[in-house]
């Protein structure tokens, strides 16, 4: 019984704390050379506001080519 209840208890922690890797981060303000080098490098992005946002999965792939 305990370890139905253990298991029980680790699937709903897991499901819950699952993180959703499509949620758009702020990646800097706008600029040409900026979007030219996320383009190049096929990183979506979305200009709001004169700020640039990507996808949170994208963030280390954008950090590599476009610092």
């Amino acid at each position: 019984m305990k370890r139905i209840a253990v298991i029980l208890c680790f699937v709903i922690l897991t499901a819950c704390s699952a993180g959703d890797e499509n949620d758009d981060v702020q990646w800097g303000e706008y600029s040409d050379s900026a979007v030219q080098r996320l383009e190049y490098s096929n990183i979506d992005y979305e200009v709001k506001d004169g700020q640039i946002f990507i996808r949170e999965k994208d963030v280390n792939k954008a950090q590599s080519c476009c610092s």
